[in-house]
Formats: structure tokens, C-alpha cells, sequence
């Protein structure tokens, strides 16, 4: 079963071994260390020219890695979750150079690096000088990113695992119980022809 330092290890290698990749760092709780445990998720930030983005964005590239259990887009663009084998569930966020020397002030990227930043391979000093650059905005709400999308569906399936990996039945239960149901009922009600729905309005 691979731990979380064999997947960051194993994801730096592969990435820093394409002469096109400019960059990888760590983000959110793995990035600053603090409030981990061995089921927290592996928030990667990696730069990448834009015609690999566009591959690792729609392509099956992480079996590549590790074995994986489940890889799916994530809510936002570019951005990619993976699940590998011993539930190693893994945020890929990826941007491109002209992305990141462009970027100035309060940017939604600021948003990210301010929840924790580890920079794990940097040959050109790009990230190096990112953080000093931009700032954490005022982003979209939270019923706008996380409105009811299959990528959120199976973010939140996910979630509901780890949560009855780390013991929390109480959360899992409520999730798998409400939520989820809720959830995949949105996103089946508008395939349902309407000649099949006998009772209206209800």
C-alpha cells in the first residue's frame, strides 16, 4: 500500500523527468505541514507547458506513477483528482509558464498558496518567485464552484471514503446517507423524460 511520501516522491520524479515541466510544488496542509495525517489528501501544484496541459488534463497519464483506483477532472480547470492504490487521493492543479509570469496581485492562485506552500523542484526559480507576486483574492462562492457536476459527485464519493477510513462514521453516514442521494438525484432527474414522470411538481 503506498504512503503519501512514496506517491509526492514518486510524482516528483516522473514529473521532473519531462524536460517540459517547470516546475512542482506541494499545496494546502502538505504544503505548511500542519493538521496531516496519513489520509489527507496531496494537493500538487505543477507547471507545465501548454501543450502537455492540455494532455494531462484529458488523458489516463497518473497509472504512469502508481496503480489507480480512480481519476476523474476535478471542479475547476486544469485541475485533475486522482485516487491511487491505498487510497492516496491526490489533487492535480496544473498551469502553464505564460499562466504564472503573467499573474500579479489577488488571483485565485493566491488563494491556493496561502493555505500552505513547498516547493519540490524549481529548476528555473519560477515558483520561487511567485509567492512574492501575487496575493489571496475574494474568490467564487462556494455554491457557484461546488454546484452539483459529476466531477463533484465523485469528489465528494471520495470524501465519504476517507471519512470511514479515519473512523468519522458519523460524517460518512450523513454523506452517504443525504448528501450523495441528493446529489445523484440532480444529476439524473434532467435525463428523465418527462412522459416517464407520472406525478408532477413533486
Amino acid at each position: 500500500m503506498a504512503n503519501a511520501e512514496e506517491i509526492i516522491s514518486a510524482v516528483t520524479r516522473h514529473f521532473a523527468a519531462i524536460d517540459s515541466c517547470w516546475g512542482i510544488a506541494l499545496i494546502g496542509s502538505r504544503g505548511r505541514g500542519q493538521h496531516v495525517d496519513r489520509f489527507s489528501d496531496i494537493d500538487f501544484f505543477i507547471c507545465v507547458e501548454s501543450s502537455l496541459c492540455r494532455k494531462l488534463v484529458s488523458t489516463d497519464w497518473a497509472k504512469s506513477i502508481a496503480p489507480v483506483i480512480l481519476q476523474f477532472p476535478l471542479v475547476l480547470p486544469n485541475e485533475v483528482r486522482v485516487m491511487f492504490q491505498g487510497y492516496m487521493d491526490s489533487d492535480f492543479h496544473f498551469y502553464t509558464p505564460e499562466e504564472l509570469e503573467a499573474m500579479q496581485g489577488p488571483c485565485q492562485l493566491g488563494d491556493y498558496l496561502s493555505r500552505g506552500w513547498q516547493i519540490l523542484y524549481d529548476p528555473r526559480g519560477l515558483l520561487e518567485g511567485l509567492q512574492g507576486r501575487i496575493q489571496p483574492q475574494q474568490g467564487e462562492s462556494e455554491a457557484e464552484i461546488w454546484s452539483t457536476t459529476p466531477p463533484v459527485f465523485w469528489f465528494n464519493t471520495v470524501l465519504c471514503a476517507k471519512y470511514i477510513l479515519r473512523g468519522d462514521l458519523f460524517r460518512a453516514y450523513r454523506m452517504s446517507n443525504w448528501w450523495l442521494q441528493q446529489m445523484l438525484m440532480e444529476l439524473i432527474e434532467p435525463e428523465v423524460p418527462e412522459e416517464s414522470c407520472r406525478h408532477k411538481n413533486m
